[in-house]
């Protein structure tokens, strides 16, 4: 994991232990970077005013997952 996700990775532990609702499951370290890499992806996109339907759909379930604004 490189070092800027591995921060965002202890980022989202950070925030599990007070935001995580019930039937939520913690991410693993295995699981977190390929979901925060596709939301990388797509929140670029967003910034540049190019999602299409699809993928603004996507983002809104990645923020959720990855408990991200």
């Amino acid at each position: 994991m490189d070092p800027k996700t591995h921060h965002r990775f202890l980022e989202y532990i950070e925030l599990c232990e007070g935001f995580l609702r019930g039937g939520m499951q913690k991410l693993d370290r295995d699981s977190f970077p390929p979901l925060d890499a596709e939301y990388q992806v797509l929140f670029a996109l967003e910034r540049k005013g190019l999602l299409d339907a699809e993928q603004a759909r996507r983002i809104v379930v990645l923020r959720r997952i990855l408990l991200r604004d």
